[in-house]
């Protein structure tokens, strides 16, 4: 009898431990589940917003780049550049530029994201073509400035998009008594803004190569001179790039109507990111005011200016018209040459916001990159030095370039 008790005993406890198997295994399930969903979302997020972001500055700092190559490549004789007539032009599209970019601001929370930077995208195309005939100085000047009022909508632009997408660092509960905060979402965002403003790097990098092969393979082309021909193809590129924010861009998550995302998908892009409790500014001329006595504006303004600054080895072309000066390189050499402080700060930019992504502490590695500078500027103020030295210095400035995404 007893072992007849022990026989009908035993199938019990295996019948709980099964049951409670059974439990934890559907509920690992339902968050794998869960997990996979919001991660095909943020999959495709980063291929609608993120890439066509990207894109967008990609193309805006190939019509950069293309002014400094078009004037070490023969542009600089043939509309008889003299004095300060080439930094001129670059202060007359950054004064567009800055003023442009206020009306951008308001622009795009007034009208669908999608038709506004795609049309932007467009025109500045057109005008980037527009540049492949200019007779005079004068005319070069228009072309610019009409660029630069129209790329003013893709720095401001992208981030307002960016932010309405992707998660930020945020306390996700209020820990116990005594304890202190653990539960944090981990940002998305540092690290996307990163590839965002890498874009403006891998323009740059790609305008060298692109540059130094349109004038090897057009220069004389037709009777036209190869800097030209690097502001037709351009502009074509960015053409291309606007029509595909028309036709794909699927502006923020509460107003998509974009057929990449299911409606499950939009309401989970509603629901995965925090509350917004931000102040309602209104768009208009009182909320421009409200602005403006804010001292975040000015302050950050001010930080912004500064570091933009870290961007002028690289994206203002300086490398090339110092290679110039040399009388040592061909010309397609003068692009090629400088593509290693793009790669350099491309490297920086990702490597640096991957980590403060994980980790946290931004204002570290911006101190970082304030000491790399110092060391790099003062090599080159000194500029005495072996030429070996000169391009440790410009590297070096392109290793402290890494601002954009911290």
């Amino acid at each position: 009898m007893k072992s007849s008790k022990a026989i009908a005993l035993r199938p019990f406890p295996a019948e709980m431990i099964h049951h409670k198997y059974t439990e934890v295994l559907s509920h690992l399930a339902a968050n794998m589940f869960a997990l996979s969903k919001e991660r095909l979302l943020l999959i495709k997020i980063d291929f609608s917003v993120l890439l066509l972001c990207t894109l967008m500055t990609w193309s805006n700092y190939i019509n950069r780049a293309n002014l400094s190559f078009g004037y070490v490549s023969g542009m600089k004789e043939e509309l008889h550049f003299v004095g300060n007539d080439y930094t001129t032009m670059g202060a007359v599209f950054n004064i567009g530029y800055f003023f442009a970019m206020f009306a951008h601001s308001f622009a795009i929370q007034k009208f669908r994201p999608r038709y506004w930077l795609g049309s932007m995208a467009v025109l500045w195309g057109c005008f980037g073509i527009a540049s492949f005939g200019v007779k005079t100085i004068g005319q070069l000047y228009a072309c610019r400035v009409l660029i630069s009022l129209a790329e003013a909508c893709v720095f401001s632009g992208a981030q307002f998009i960016l932010s309405h997408w992707y998660k930020v660092w945020s306390v996700v509960s209020e820990p116990p008594v005594g304890q202190s905060i653990t539960s944090q979402q981990n940002s998305e965002l540092g690290l996307r803004g990163a590839i965002f403003a890498s874009g403006a790097n891998f323009g740059t990098l790609f305008s060298g190569v692109l540059q130094g092969a349109i004038y090897d393979s057009l220069n004389g082309h037709s009777g036209y001179s190869g800097w030209r021909w690097t502001f037709f193809v351009d502009g074509l590129i960015g053409i291309v790039i606007g029509l595909l924010l028309l036709a794909f861009f699927p502006d923020t998550p509460e107003t998509t109507k974009s057929w990449i995302f299911t409606a499950e998908e939009k309401q989970l892009a509603i629901k995965r990111l925090p509350s917004r409790n931000f102040e309602d500014v209104p768009v208009n001329w009182e909320g421009t005011k409200q602005i403006l006595r804010g001292w975040r504006f000015w302050g950050f303004s001010l930080l912004f200016t500064l570091t933009s600054g870290l961007e002028a080895y690289g994206s203002y072309g300086i490398v090339p018209i110092w290679l110039k000066s040399l009388n040592k390189y061909s010309v397609s050499h003068y692009s090629y040459y400088a593509l290693g402080l793009t790669a350099v700060t491309i490297s920086t930019t990702i490597v640096s916001s991957a980590c403060t992504d994980r980790w946290g502490y931004r204002h570290y590695a911006t101190y970082v990159e304030c000491i790399l500078m110092i060391v790099s500027a003062s090599m080159l103020i000194a500029w005495d030095i072996p030429l070996a030295a000169k391009f440790f210095a410009f590297f070096l400035g392109e290793l402290a370039s890494w601002d954009k995404g911290v």
